[in-house]
């Protein structure tokens, strides 16, 4: 497995969560939720390698997934409010992979009994590999909020 990008750490911890007491797994958690949140706000261009997104002059179809659109403060407010760069790390730690920054490379959007955000996000400009994060913002009503659904690590193909 290639390593993303570490946080150096300020002292020793096991290698892993599951050695931790669950205080210290959760304290350990939003500490380093906290250290990305930090350095995602403080470099927001922060590099991180992203796949093309092709170009798309087609005539949208009802039902199917939107073009692909740039990041903006409509996928931002939802990234946040689905908590998506802590699922990441989550994700990326049970591999024993750890990043300093997750950026946002595009996103979809498809309708069906909610939203359907497909967002591609980047967490080291070294690294062939992205991740799709599929984020489902139910409908208003319901007055839940938009949650992580799946997490896949995916591969750049190509030169970008």
């Amino acid at each position: 497995s290639s390593h993303l990008s570490k946080i150096s750490p300020v002292a020793e911890l096991p290698s892993s969560s599951a050695a931790m007491a669950p205080s210290t797994r959760i304290t350990v958690h939003s500490v380093v939720a906290l250290a990305v949140l930090v350095t995602a706000a403080l470099f927001p261009q922060a590099a991180a390698r992203c796949p093309a997104v092709p170009d798309s002059q087609e005539t949208p179809i009802v039902g199917a997934p939107s073009a692909p659109q740039p990041p903006d403060k409509s996928v931002a407010d939802v990234l946040k409010a689905a908590n998506a760069v802590d699922e990441l790390l989550k994700y990326c730690e049970k591999d024993g992979d750890i990043f300093e920054t997750a950026k946002t490379c595009s996103y979809t959007t498809q309708v069906v009994a909610g939203l359907i955000y497909q967002v591609n996000m980047s967490t080291d400009d070294r690294s062939d590999k992205y991740f799709e994060v599929e984020i489902f913002k139910p409908l208003p009503y319901t007055q839940k909020p938009p949650y992580v659904s799946k997490i896949r690590m995916m591969e750049i193909l190509g030169d970008l």
